[in-house]
């Protein structure tokens, strides 16, 4: 089967979730609207630079990247912060569309 493929090239600069989320979300409908399956987003793209680990989003601010990949039918894979064991690290998150 073939893929296409878009690699948003993005450098966050602050560590304001809601913000990037809705950044993400115009390259998301970009990249649907050119009929892409997959976007990739750059290390930690949601949660800010990696001088500071900010903590992971909670499931309510992720929620509008779910619902895009849902509705414009593409997986997005975005970078963000995730909290193990009382330490945070870098991580990805990963977006799918139904398969219903």
């Amino acid at each position: 089967s073939r893929w296409n493929i878009a690699a948003a090239q993005y450098a966050p600069r602050h560590s304001c979730v809601d913000e990037h989320v809705k950044h993400h979300l115009h390259f998301i409908a970009e990249a649907a609207w050119h009929g892409c399956d997959l976007i990739v987003f750059p290390e930690l793209s949601l949660t800010g630079p990696a001088e500071n680990l900010t903590p992971p989003p909670d499931d309510l601010q992720l929620a509008p990247l779910l619902h895009a990949a849902q509705t414009r039918f593409i997986t997005v894979i975005a970078g963000i912060t995730l909290q193990q064991h009382d330490q945070r690290q870098k991580g990805l998150a990963l977006f799918a569309p139904s398969l219903s």
